[in-house]
């Protein structure tokens, strides 16, 4: 394995599991999707290899650095905006790039404005404490612009789900070079 994309929360949970629908042609030695969350049974409910799976703690919040053995690049999915991805964002980021990866990317989702100030503040605050940790590439999606980027006519959970798709499709590329690139070499 060399390309692992793991995702923090249900959110993305949610969006890597999209992901993993669009790249699933792919040899699946070259990439590993990992899903971590708070709640045990929201990773019950993600169809994968239980193995793929990290239950969270409050009391420890980094992820050991045997986990990422193997691992040439990485893509953390977290929404900024939920409890579980803002809380251990950046303590996974710091263990992906302890455990000596050498090439780390963010891919952070800031919240809509009707979610809170409060909760977009937290996000960029978060974000403050990735900066200077030497990841490789940080890959933003502001809800928010792409909200207003989609039709009016349409009703808010079909906006959700185009937004959903936007989301998908960037990182569905991302994933696919970084492969590409990875077996080339």
């Amino acid at each position: 394995m060399s390309v692992m994309i793991l995702s923090i929360g249900g959110f993305g949970a949610t969006i890597s599991q999209l992901v993993q629908k669009k790249v699933s042609n792919l040899n699946d030695t070259e990439i590993k999707f990992v899903f971590s969350d708070t709640d045990a049974k929201a990773l019950d409910n993600i169809m994968t290899d239980e193995k793929c799976k990290i239950k969270l703690s409050k009391k420890s919040k980094v992820i050991p650095s045997n986990f990422f053995d193997g691992v040439k690049e990485i893509f953390i999915v977290a929404a900024l905006g939920r409890s579980t991805g803002r809380k251990f964002f950046v303590s996974t980021v710091q263990s992906a790039v302890d455990a000596g990866i050498p090439k780390v990317n963010v891919v952070a989702i800031i919240p809509f404005f009707f979610e809170g100030e409060k909760k977009n503040l937290r996000a960029f605050n978060e974000l403050d404490n990735i900066v200077h940790m030497g990841i490789n590439h940080l890959e933003l999606f502001n809800n928010e612009k792409f909200l207003e980027n989609t039709a009016y006519e349409e009703d808010f959970m079909e906006r959700m789900r185009t937004i959903n798709e936007l989301i998908t499709d960037k990182i569905k590329d991302l994933v696919i070079k970084a492969v590409n690139i990875h077996h080339s070499v």
